[in-house]
């Protein structure tokens, strides 16, 4: 089941049942929009700062299910059988998820209700488990020098347009062994990028795995999105998970944001945080 959205928010939960109390959820908590399949999503929460305790994982069928708030001061709403949860999105992420989430609603509704998917398996924790994340402990770091994927799938790229043939086969079947996911896509003219050294300095909600990396540098392109330095981070040899989540100048980085939209200069700092 792969992410379709995130965005980092404040979470309140207002019990159905009478002499329950609201439980507040830290500032610190994040939204997950899940796609398993066309139409098959689930919306699920953590909270980072109370030991990665999962708060809901609700299978989203109707877009009734969520309510958005009418201004971006006012929280959106989530129900299920135990009560109501109101969600404050972060600014910079909030946009981008309600698009998302109108991409999912646009597949729930296109499919009629007699030829409704059969749901999948109900997912293993609930809110009242408090289950871990993840409680796979981080392989251990193989570091190297450098981390030239992003340089190498550039390169490729070049090799080919400009018909370098037997250095397009070499840098091919160099991402083939590390098993680097290409995509073919239309090319229009223009000048080539030089490379941006950046820093990255890796945060998690487990103390353990802070210490364990050091701050280390990655070249980049101002063309380069977060999804394509998150994705080769994962296929790196620092051998990190995938639910990496990119801090630029203290806001949680867009997905489809380049380097050249977030003003990325030479040497500058993102912070990587991990959720275990």
């Amino acid at each position: 089941m792969s992410i379709a959205s995130y965005s980092k928010c404040r979470i309140q939960f207002i019990p159905k049942e009478r002499g329950r109390p609201d439980v507040n959820y830290s500032d610190r908590s994040f939204i997950e929009l899940r796609q398993n399949d066309f139409a098959d999503y689930l919306l699920r929460a953590i909270d980072v700062d109370n030991n990665r305790t999962e708060i809901f994982n609700i299978r989203f069928q109707r877009s009734n299910q969520y309510k958005r708030g009418a201004t971006a001061n006012q929280p959106d709403g989530i129900k299920d059988d135990d009560g109501l949860y109101l969600l404050w999105l972060n600014d910079a992420t909030r946009d981008q998820f309600h698009k998302a989430l109108d991409i999912s609603i646009e597949q729930l509704d296109s499919i009629p209700k007699e030829e409704s998917k059969p749901p999948s398996p109900p997912p293993a924790a609930t809110r009242r488990e408090n289950r871990r994340y993840d409680d796979t402990p981080p392989q251990q770091p193989a570091h190297h020098d450098q981390n030239d994927i992003l340089v190498d799938v550039y390169q490729l790229g070049q090799h080919i347009r400009q018909g370098d043939v037997n250095e397009a086969v070499a840098l091919s079947k160099k991402l083939a062994t590390q098993r680097i996911p290409l995509q073919a896509n239309s090319w229009t003219s223009s000048k080539e990028e030089q490379t941006i050294q950046i820093r990255i300095k890796i945060d998690s909600n487990d103390p353990s795995l802070s210490l364990k990396y050091d701050e280390f540098t990655m070249a980049v392109y101002p063309s380069t999105t977060i999804h394509e330095l998150r994705t080769a981070l994962e296929y790196s040899n620092y051998n990190l998970p995938r639910n990496q989540y990119f801090f630029v100048n203290g806001h949680l980085a867009d997905e489809n944001f380049t380097m050249k939209d977030l003003n990325v200069q030479s040497k500058s700092l993102f912070i990587l945080f991990i959720i275990q």
